[in-house]
């Protein structure tokens, strides 16, 4: 897969999808990506972080934002000027509460897309070379809430792309009615048999969210996704964040958009866990966490103590192309297939399987990297700090597979 960077927006790693490894940052840097039938006849353009990739024999180009910059196009080539395009929001933080009847989930960020045969998909976006330059603004996700009291989480902040805004997820709420920091992309979950706030706030078509849900008495509701409302929890439970939206874009499958789960009054007080990693889990000091990095996810509501609570994910922006025909052929399958240099590449950022048929036997280069370990943390006064996790490892080198 190769990869180009044209300024310094790199990808954040997360725990759901890895984004661009910086190995093939490094090794494509001047370029690399997909072998091509003929010259590319695609857009000519710069900003983010690019990324070509192959999907059957269509080579895509994506821009990867994940902090404000530029789209420049500099020229339109004979495929058109029609792009697919991300537009995620930061999420807003959940609320919090020292002793009270619990406190709602962060709304996820605004979820809005293009993409062909996506359940959600809006309508085409044509750019042009005048003006040319396309101002990308990347939502932070809202600040975590660390009142000495109860406190309504903050809102996430805006993301946009020419024409397309997706608003910041709205704050976990504490209050009733829901303040309006409460309302936004999607909306924060509420408390105590309260609602939550309004999602797909302002409104567009398709809906960019939901919003966040109606507590159960003495519980927190979690926060509103891009596909459902949050939900309302139980007595000792907090509510699951509401359901987000998966889309392949950046030359994978990833989870966006998810809401950060409530906060009970009662014990275990924790909401449930998001499978996909992207929503922020509402709870205690040893069970609550924030929305995650670059993926909208609403931050996890906080109860019983002087922590803050979990703060909102901030945003992406993604805008993607055509910019040639593929004419490499891999004989293996497996992972997200490239071509490079005479070379098919596997790129695996999840587990997954490289299949070969009986017939293949060739030497293969292989490169992997474990994942990194986790810092320590630093809670207590009088405390002395905490270390800094190890990296994961890495090997690289040739080994035959088949029956050579």
């Amino acid at each position: 897969m190769g990869v180009r960077s044209t300024g310094n927006q790199h990808p954040t790693t997360t725990q759901t999808d890895g984004h661009l490894l910086e190995y093939f940052r490094n090794t494509f840097v001047e370029g690399g990506g997909a072998a091509i039938q003929g010259p590319a006849s695609g857009l000519v353009a710069t900003g983010g972080v690019i990324s070509d990739y192959t999907v059957g024999d269509t080579v895509y180009r994506a821009h990867v934002f994940t902090s404000s910059g530029t789209f420049d196009v500099s020229s339109i080539g004979p495929l058109g000027a029609e792009v697919e395009y991300l537009v995620v929001a930061g999420g807003g933080s959940g609320g919090r509460t020292t002793n009270g009847y619990g406190s709602g989930g962060g709304g996820a960020g605004g979820f809005r897309t293009n993409v062909s045969g996506h359940p959600l998909a809006g309508g085409p976006l044509t750019v042009s070379t005048s003006p040319g330059s396309y101002t990308v603004t990347v939502g932070a996700g809202g600040a975590h809430a660390h009142s000495p009291g109860d406190t309504t989480g903050n809102k996430g902040g805006d993301s946009t792309f020419s024409t397309i805004t997706s608003a910041g997820g709205g704050g976990g709420a504490r209050n009733n009615p829901a303040p309006p920091a409460a309302t936004g992309g999607s909306g924060g979950g509420g408390y105590n048999s309260y609602a939550g706030g309004s999602g797909n706030s302002p409104p567009v078509s398709p809906a960019q969210g939901f919003a966040g849900g109606t507590a159960s008495p003495e519980g927190g509701a979690g926060g509103g996704g891009a596909t459902g409302a949050g939900g309302s929890g139980s007595t000792p439970t907090g509510g699951a964040g509401g359901t987000g939206s998966s889309v392949a874009i950046v030359g994978f499958t990833t989870h966006y958009s998810v809401g950060g789960g409530g906060a009970s009054r009662n014990p275990p007080h924790a909401s449930p866990i998001d499978p996909h990693g992207v929503g922020g889990r509402g709870g205690t000091a040893s069970t609550y966490s924030p929305g995650t990095q670059a993926t909208g996810g609403g931050g996890g509501a906080f109860r019983d103590g002087s922590l803050p609570s979990g703060a909102g994910g901030s945003g992406i922006v993604v805008v993607r192309y055509q910019i040639a025909t593929a004419s490499g052929s891999a004989k293996a399958s497996g992972g997200l297939v490239s071509f490079y240099n005479g070379k098919t590449i596997h790129t695996f950022t999840r587990s997954g399987t490289f299949t070969t048929p009986a017939s293949f036997s060739e030497t293969c280069e292989y490169f992997i990297v474990a994942g990194g370990a986790g810092g320590g943390v630093d809670n207590y006064p009088g405390a002395r700090g905490a270390g800094g996790g190890g990296a994961g490892g890495l090997r690289t080198g040739t080994t035959p597979i088949g029956s050579s």
